[in-house]
């Protein structure tokens, strides 16, 4: 039996739009182990199993980086849209955001973010005593400076977006008086077309301005997120909360037509498009390591007396974080932003069309997907912290971790077994949570 199709605005439930955050909270969660074991290094700790980012995991981190988190806001913006546009005062939608968001973040900032260096820097001969006065003291010297931390930097940031678009509903009353055919609902309905289209090339723009002072791996204190992804953010929640009002079921993409109900683009195709592009990010910097190494050479010649046309090899282009104003960073930009605004629409169409159905898991439920994605940092902390103990006793790693099969297919296999457990402690969690313990429902 076909699954059914999603109904105009206001009409039943959006099970794929269910499905899709169920999903890509399995993916964030699998994301930050491949990021230890073979992604590009910025981001730590990096696993002790490998020395250096692989050639595999790497490009499926970048590609996940670009489409996944802005696809996370574009989905909480139509929601929050259906929140504003239900009866109520603004105190109570308030009250509710920071039950729901700001409790989460200030109990994680407090309780278990002080767990990492616990978990990754254990005292050295400390026994359990020291280590939870360690802990206590850790607890006791909160600052605002270390709210939000690890994986809520999202909830933080969701709530200042959330009550930034309350206030920018009750100044202009913008889309509460919008009607289907009045001049609100029409230039509403224009701008979203046009940003849908090609509003990716101004959020590209910003995004590389931005990284020209914060390059990748610099963030904001207390949101703790880097002001180059602040941009897309910005642009996905933006586009989700527009769609809610002009019953649009999923966002476009540059290769999408407005009459169809589904992309043009499948998935497959659409991150056949990411990474077609992704070698021309890296083309300024070859040709630069090229031509310094033919002028080294030349000197080197003049100076020796020989021309044997011998060269030295051009190192590969570093990306110092992809800031600066170079060609790099913007080619870089504009890739990042074209792959959310092809990959994010294909993934969107491939659930309306496939899994617009109720989630029938007991344990990998969207019920548990926000309490799995909060929960997830100290799980992924002490399995990664265990699974490198094991495996390289005495912080050396092994000979055979020296083996060209390892160092290429390590990395994989290591993301995906240990990112699903990881995956599968945090929803467990999360439902041993939810569905036992009072109140814990209503926060997570």
């Amino acid at each position: 039996m076909a699954p059914p199709k999603p109904g105009p605005k206001g009409l039943g439930r959006r099970y794929d739009l269910d499905n899709l955050r169920n999903v890509l909270t399995t993916l964030v969660i699998i994301q930050h182990k491949a990021v230890a074991y073979g992604g590009a290094g910025f981001v730590k700790p990096h696993s002790e199993l490998f020395d250096k980012s692989s050639p595999i995991v790497t490009p499926y981190v970048a590609i996940n980086y670009a489409w996944g988190l802005g696809m996370f806001f574009w989905l909480s913006g139509n929601m929050t849209a259906m929140s504003l546009s239900k009866p109520g005062t603004g105190w109570e939608f308030i009250k509710g955001k920071l039950l729901r968001l700001g409790v989460p973040t200030l109990l994680y900032s407090l309780f278990l973010h002080p767990l990492q260096d616990l978990l990754l820097k254990p005292r050295s001969g400390g026994d359990l005593r020291s280590n939870l006065k360690r802990y206590l003291d850790a607890v006791r010297n909160f600052k605002l400076s270390s709210l939000a931390p690890g994986s809520v930097w999202y909830t933080a940031t969701l709530l200042v977006f959330d009550l930034c678009a309350l206030l920018i509903q009750r100044c202009y009353r913008l889309w509460s008086s919008g009607r289907r055919g009045s001049s609100e609902f029409v230039s509403l309905a224009k701008a979203y077309a046009l940003l849908c289209r090609w509003g990716w090339l101004a959020v590209a723009g910003g995004s590389f301005l931005a990284r020209t002072k914060f390059p990748l791996g610099k963030q904001l204190p207390v949101i703790h997120v880097n002001p180059s992804d602040l941009v897309q953010f910005v642009y996905a929640y933006a586009l989700g909360h527009m769609a809610f009002h002009l019953g649009k079921p999923r966002m476009s993409s540059l290769f999408d037509k407005q009459s169809q109900p589904l992309g043009r683009l499948s998935v497959t195709k659409a991150i056949a498009v990411s990474l077609a592009a992704a070698p021309l990010v890296f083309l300024p910097g070859m040709l630069k390591g090229t031509k310094k190494s033919d002028e080294e050479t030349k000197k080197s010649d003049e100076k020796t007396g020989k021309n044997d046309q011998s060269t030295k090899k051009a190192e590969p282009p570093k990306s110092g974080g992809f800031g600066g104003w170079d060609p790099t960073s913007a080619l870089f930009s504009i890739w990042y932003e074209l792959t959310f605004n092809t990959v994010a629409p294909a993934t969107m169409s491939l659930f309306m069309d496939k899994y617009n159905h109720p989630n029938t898991q007991k344990l990998l439920s969207p019920r548990y997907a926000f309490a799995a994605y909060v929960l997830h940092s100290p799980f992924s902390w002490a399995f990664g912290k265990a699974v490198d103990t094991v495996l390289c006793p005495g912080a050396e790693r092994p000979r055979w971790m020296t083996s060209r099969t390892w160092t290429n297919l390590g990395p994989v296999l290591m993301s995906g077994a240990v990112g699903m457990a990881d995956v599968v402690a945090s929803y467990g969690t999360g439902k041993l949570l939810i569905d036992n313990v009072p109140g814990a429902g209503t926060i997570l």
